[in-house]
């Protein structure tokens, strides 16, 4: 009897230690798969991570090439509307030039000689007639110099040193006040200025550089359009609601 039991004993210790060698090699294993998974999950994890740090880079590398592309479109239109207005420009000069060459070619020699005199209404040597600033007579500078007769002009006695000739054309008004015009530069020549008058002789608009003009610097046209403005005639209640003529503004360097 006690050589069984001892046998009992001895099969129920080696049954228990096989069954937690097992266990433990059983636990081994699910930590070695515990782990295994777990070194699967990492790597899935930053293969996920370097997929979503691509694509956010491949969209912004694509947003960089857009505004590349639309910095280069941008560049490359101003380029073309600034090479579009300096051909603007270009041919507007030559244009005036043109116009410049044309109207000193008509008018060569109709402001040949300034009026003199002092006071009431002096006489020219030039082939036209009118007022010119401060007194004398010009004429009307847009009339044509080989014409048999004259339009409408003021009075007075030709400029003296530098300044302006004032001439008019309205037909059938006389002038009351022609103020003169500032000089705002070192250039010679005329501007000729349309304005509209009313009945009561007031000057309603004023369009300078219209033909007959030779002066392209702007500020005398600026000048000479203030001086217009300020300009007044006779009334005349006869005369049109609103009447159109010139007045002419001769800019001297003497």
């Amino acid at each position: 009897m006690t050589q069984d039991y001892e046998k009992t004993v001895a099969i129920e210790a080696a049954e228990k230690k096989k069954k937690e060698e097992e266990r433990k090699r059983q636990q081994e294993l699910d930590e070695k798969k515990r782990k295994e998974q777990e070194e699967i999950d990492r790597k899935n994890a930053e293969e996920a991570e370097q997929k979503r740090l691509a694509e956010i880079e491949r969209k912004k590398q694509e947003e960089i090439e857009r505004q590349q592309r639309e910095e280069a479109e941008r560049i490359a239109r101003e380029e073309a509307e600034r090479k579009a207005r300096e051909e603007a420009e270009r041919q507007r000069k030559l244009e005036e030039q043109r116009k410049i060459a044309e109207i000193n070619s008509r008018t060569q020699g109709a402001f040949a000689n300034s009026g003199s005199g002092s006071g009431g209404t002096g006489n020219s040597d030039g082939k036209s007639q009118g007022a010119t600033f401060p007194g004398g007579n010009q004429g009307v500078p847009t009339g044509d110099p080989n014409a048999t007769n004259y339009g409408d002009g003021g009075s007075g006695a030709g400029n003296q040193g530098t300044g302006a000739g004032i001439s008019f054309d309205l037909g059938g008004r006389s002038a009351i006040s022609l103020p003169k015009p500032e000089y705002p530069g070192n250039d010679a020549g005329i501007v000729v200025v349309k304005v509209i008058v009313d009945k009561n002789g007031r000057v309603t608009s004023a369009e300078p550089g219209v033909r007959g003009t030779t002066i392209a610097n702007k500020a005398f046209w600026d000048e000479a359009k203030q001086a217009a403005l300020k300009a007044k005639f006779n009334v005349d209640p006869d005369a049109a609601a609103f009447q159109q003529g010139t007045i002419s503004y001769r800019f001297r360097l003497d």
